[in-house]
């Protein structure tokens, strides 16, 4: 009689108390599934100026990705011929040629899929993307030749049609 007693302390009920509840609200998460959209968690040329020398940017996802939907899907405008490559999470988008001078880029990507939930049956897609870069202006080094600026050097901008002194 004395374990018994013992065992209903109000300590051990309140004990009890959340462990059952705990284990129900765990039991209801595992129930529910992950509700968590995928996305792109990094792009490496976001809001950057690339010169010749860069060759590739990468795509880091919060998820696996289906490889097939991401490379359909993914748009760079204007074009840039490519390749693709993956390392688990991570794509990488090498370019055939560089990318031209004096040029603002657009990337996106929408209606990519999930690696697993493509293979449950299920269509969850990213949250859609849009990163942004450009290439590097076009100029042109010249010593000027004409009388206000005879033998000096200029830096003249093709881009934004502008001289530097």
């Amino acid at each position: 009689m004395a374990s018994n007693k013992a065992f209903l302390q109000p300590l051990d009920r309140i004990t009890i108390a959340v462990l059952l509840f705990l284990s129900l609200l765990i039991g209801l998460l595992i129930l529910q599934g992950d509700a968590v959209k995928p996305s792109v968690r990094n792009f490496s040329w976001e809001n950057k100026k690339i010169g010749s020398e860069e060759t590739s940017f990468s795509l880091t996802f919060t998820r696996p990705m289906d490889i097939k939907s991401v490379e359909e899907n993914l748009k760079v405008e204007p074009t840039l011929a490519g390749k693709f490559s993956w390392a688990g999470r991570r794509m990488v988008y090498t370019l055939l040629t560089p990318a031209p001078y004096g040029t603002e880029y657009n990337v996106k990507l929408q209606q990519a899929q999930d690696k697993f939930a493509a293979n449950a049956g299920s269509n969850k897609v990213i949250q859609p993307f849009i990163g942004k870069f450009s290439s590097r202006d076009r100029v042109i080094l010249y010593i000027g030749a004409e009388s206000d600026n005879q033998g000096r050097l200029i830096l003249y901008n093709l881009t934004q049609q502008k001289n530097k002194f």
